[in-house]
C-alpha cells in the first residue's frame, strides 16, 4: 500500500545552459550520437534514486535536424511504482518559453526512461535567434513520486555522512581554504567540492597545473557565514536544514555554486517562506528564475505594499545590478498602482 510520504509529489526545476551550441552543427558521425548529460538530481525520497537528463544535439538517431531529450531514472534497488510528469522548454534570452513538450507517465518496477526523439528542430533555434552568447537554455521541470521497494536487509546504515562531516573540522588533510564575507575561513577538499559543485570544479580547473598539489585559497566574499555552513554541510553529508531567514539566501548560493540537489530542497521550502522586507527581492529573483508563478505574484503584492522599505534593502540594491528586467517590471507595476491610488 502506498504510504502518504511516498505519494506526495516532489518537484525538480532546473535552468540548463548548453554552451557552444553552434558547434553541434558539425557533421562528424561520432558527435551525432554523443549526448550532453545534465547533473544528476537526487530524489528527496531516497538517495538511491537519481534523475538524469540527456541532451542529443543531433538527435538520438543522428539525423542532425532535431535535438532529442531523454529523462532517465537511475536506481540501485528498483521501485514498485513511479509516476512522473516531465516538461522541458526552450527559453529565449529573457527566460520566456518558446517551445515546450510535456509527458505524464506511470512505470511499474525496474528502471524508467522517457525519450523525445524530436524535441525541437534546430532550424527553429537558429531562425528565431534563441541563442544568447552561443548558449541554448532549456528549462527542465520534473514532478514525480516514487513508491520505493524495501531495502535489502544486508544494506546497513553506515556513518559515512558523519565521517565526511568530521573532515570539515579537521584541516589536516585539507587542500583548499575558503574565506567568506564575515572573515571566517573553512578548510575543505578540492576532490569533494569539485565532485558536488560545478562552480568549484571550474575554479579548480583554472588553477595552474604547477599548483596542483599546493593548498589553494579562494575568497567567496558574497556569501555569508551561515549560508556557507549550510552549503558545505550539504556538499559533505547530503543533509540540510532550512529556515525562513536562510532559505532565500541559501537558494541563491546553491544556484551560484551549482549544487543542484540543494537548489531543489530550497525550492520546496521556498513555497512556504514568510516574505519580509529583508528577503522580498531575493524571493522575487528566485520565483522569476524558477517560474514559480504563484510565489512571484505573492511577493509582488508584498513589495507593492512595502515598496518604500523594500527599495532600501540590500537585496533590492543587488537586484538593480543583476536583474534589470525585474526592476523594470516592478517599476511598471508600481506606476500603474500609483495611478490608481493603490499604493499606501
Amino acid at each position: 500500500m502506498l504510504r502518504n510520504a511516498d505519494a506526495k509529489f516532489h518537484e525538480i526545476k532546473y535552468n540548463w545552459t548548453i554552451p557552444q551550441f553552434s558547434a553541434f552543427e558539425s557533421k562528424t558521425p561520432w558527435s551525432a550520437r554523443i549526448p550532453v548529460k545534465s547533473v544528476r538530481f537526487p530524489t528527496l525520497l531516497n538517495k538511491l534514486y537519481e534523475w538524469e537528463v540527456l541532451f542529443y544535439p543531433n538527435g538520438v538517431s543522428g539525423s542532425q535536424d532535431s535535438i532529442s531529450l531523454i529523462l532517465r531514472l537511475h536506481c540501485i534497488c528498483g521501485f514498485e511504482k513511479a509516476v512522473v510528469n516531465f516538461k522541458a522548454s526552450v527559453m529565449d534570452r529573457h527566460y520566456r518559453e518558446v517551445r515546450s513538450k510535456e509527458d505524464l507517465r506511470e512505470f511499474i518496477s525496474g528502471g524508467m526512461i522517457i525519450e523525445w526523439n524530436e524535441f525541437c528542430h534546430k532550424d527553429k533555434i537558429f531562425r528565431n535567434k534563441l541563442l544568447f552568447n552561443n548558449q541554448l537554455i532549456i528549462f527542465v521541470h520534473i514532478s514525480y513520486y516514487i513508491q520505493c521497494q524495501d531495502l535489502p536487509s544486508n544494506i546497513a546504515k553506515c556513518d559515512l555522512s558523519n565521517s565526511l562531516a568530521s573532515l570539515l573540522k579537521n584541516p589536516k588533510f585539507a587542500d583548499v581554504q575558503l574565506n567568506v564575507s564575515s572573515g571566517k575561513s573553512y578548510w575543505a577538499h578540492r576532490a569533494i567540492l569539485a565532485s558536488r559543485s560545478g562552480f568549484f570544479a571550474r575554479k579548480f580547473n583554472e588553477i595552474d597545473k604547477e599548483k596542483r598539489y599546493k593548498k589553494v585559497l579562494l575568497h567567496v566574499t558574497d556569501t555569508d557565514r551561515d549560508v556557507m555552513d549550510a552549503v558545505l554541510r550539504y556538499i559533505y553529508t547530503g543533509g540540510c536544514e532550512t529556515s525562513n531567514n536562510l532559505t532565500d539566501r541559501l537558494l541563491m548560493a546553491a544556484d551560484k555554486f551549482e549544487v543542484h540537489g540543494l537548489v531543489n530542497i530550497c525550492l520546496e521550502s521556498l513555497s512556504d517562506i514568510v516574505i519580509s522586507v529583508k528577503n522580498a527581492a531575493n524571493v522575487l529573483v528566485s520565483a522569476d528564475k524558477y517560474h514559480l508563478h504563484e510565489l512571484k505574484s505573492r511577493v509582488i503584492e508584498y513589495i507593492v505594499g512595502h515598496w518604500v522599505d523594500v527599495l532600501k534593502s540590500v537585496g533590492w540594491k543587488r537586484m538593480v545590478g543583476t536583474n534589470t528586467h525585474l526592476v523594470n517590471e516592478m517599476c511598471q507595476i508600481l506606476a500603474k498602482r500609483s495611478n490608481k491610488n493603490q499604493i499606501t
